[in-house]
């Protein structure tokens, strides 16, 4: 299986949130394949809807300042799947701006 790692450089940026919803519901039909294992979230600052994101699909959630925030990614990957948001309450989450609800995906 492979490690999805996403990075938010700015996750105050008004379309961050957004934009990391459709990444992460993209990988939804490479869990549910056995493609994608886990997901990680790097990002340059912390933020409490980013925070709120990663607990709702089980991806690891990375804050990295300096050097290649995808090494940082790769060493917090983990073998074993624990993305368990559906592509359809990301979806949700980013039109209404809150955290996705919990479900297997």
């Amino acid at each position: 299986m492979l490690s999805a790692v996403t990075y938010l450089a700015d996750p105050a940026e008004p379309d961050a949130i957004d934009r990391l919803a459709d990444t992460l519901s993209v990988l939804v039909s490479g869990v549910a394949g056995g493609l994608v294992g886990d997901a990680v979230i790097v990002a340059g600052r912390e933020s409490e809807a980013v925070a709120a994101v990663a607990e709702a699909t089980g991806a690891t959630l990375v804050l990295h300042r300096g050097g290649n925030p995808y090494a940082a990614g790769a060493v917090a990957a983990s073998p074993r799947p624990r993305i368990r948001a559906s592509a359809r309450s990301l979806a949700c989450a980013a039109s209404s701006g809150r955290a996705p609800a919990s479900s297997e995906a």
